[in-house]
């Protein structure tokens, strides 16, 4: 879970991100090679949110609920 909370500190709140931009910072900040498996599990366990659509990623308030 600590990978998940130190990955998701490199988001903004309340910026709208693409999924190119998510893959950018996934693959910016950590050295997994799967990105997109990341990027899904960031989001199952709600640190960023992501429209009906799968086009548009937001960070979460969830953050502070994560132990550390």
């Amino acid at each position: 879970m600590k990978l998940f909370l130190n990955l998701s500190t490199k988001f903004e709140i309340n910026k709208i991100y693409d999924e190119q931009d998510v893959n950018f910072i996934l693959r910016r900040w950590s050295t997994y090679d799967d990105y997109p498996l990341l990027r899904r599990s960031l989001v199952d366990f709600g640190f960023l949110s992501r429209d009906k659509y799968g086009k548009e990623y937001t960070l979460t308030n969830n953050n502070n609920n994560v132990k550390k």
